[in-house]
């Protein structure tokens, strides 16, 4: 197991916002930075996206995860870590959407899988190369 750093190490002391990491706490930083300098835009965090699908028929539809909790399922969304707007050589400004990972899991796989299909956008991961079954490691 994994263990996690105290609150106070995750606690970001100029706003008191609790972060899942420290890692994720430093990346917070590091974007604060690059937004001051002028090189990224529009920077926001814990950024919810509803995962639905658009059906012909039967039209917009929440993805659902039933559970003993939720027999009848509640709705699968997503929150992506950060959203920015970064400069591009010769696009100009693109949407970035990063999510730190520490671990990264099958569900979150499978929760970014349905975001990048649904939304035609690209999750960006950061954080620290994680090790797959087998002792392989992430790229």
């Amino acid at each position: 197991m994994i263990a996690r750093a105290s609150k106070a190490a995750r606690t970001d002391p100029a706003t008191g916002i609790v972060f899942d990491s420290k890692g994720e706490l430093g990346r917070w930083h590091e974007l604060q930075m690059l937004q001051r300098a002028g090189e990224i835009t529009e920077l926001r965090r814990q950024v919810s996206f509803p995962l639905e699908i658009d059906d012909e028929q039967f039209g917009k539809r929440s993805i659902l995860i039933r559970s003993p909790s939720y027999p009848n399922g509640r709705a699968c969304k997503i929150t992506i870590d950060f959203a920015y707007r970064e400069r591009s050589a010769g696009i100009g400004w693109e949407d970035v959407f990063e999510d730190w990972k520490g671990l990264s899991t099958e569900a979150s796989r499978l929760r970014i899988a349905v975001f990048e299909a649904i939304y035609g956008k690209r999750v960006r991961l950061s954080g620290p190369r994680v090790m797959r079954k087998g002792g392989r490691r992430n790229a």
